[in-house]
């Protein structure tokens, strides 16, 4: 998935709960790490959501 933002991010969690394997990428440094904390910036996807 490029882009892990308002889009690409609800779209990688619902493949991933299909059971599909996806591979995510950013350009923000910040972003990613977070999102590998655990931590979602983004509303629609929970912190509950990326730990699942």
């Amino acid at each position: 998935m490029v882009g892990l933002g308002y889009v690409g991010l609800p779209l990688a969690v619902t493949m991933v709960a299909r059971g599909l394997r996806v591979v995510g990428f950013d350009v923000s440094e910040r972003h990613v790490a977070g999102l590998a904390g655990g931590t979602s910036s983004i509303g629609d996807v929970s912190d509950a959501e990326l730990k699942a």
